[in-house]
This record gives structure tokens, sequence and C-alpha cells, in this order.
């Protein structure tokens, strides 16, 4: 999953993002 986050949050790990992230993520995702 990190493959497919901007590659500048490639080394954050996934349980330390922001609810806001994790909504921008997901409708990238949809798109």
């Amino acid at each position: 999953i990190l493959a497919l986050k901007n590659s500048n949050l490639n080394e954050i790990d996934p349980s330390v993002w922001s609810d806001d992230d994790l909504l921008n993520f997901s409708m990238k995702l949809r798109e």
C-alpha cells in the first residue's frame, strides 16, 4: 500500500497517518 502513497511518505508507517492522510488516500483510490 505504501507504493501507492506519495513518494515522500513512503517511509511513514500507515499507523501514524493522520485522518486527513487516510481520507486523501482513500479519495485517490476512488479516482
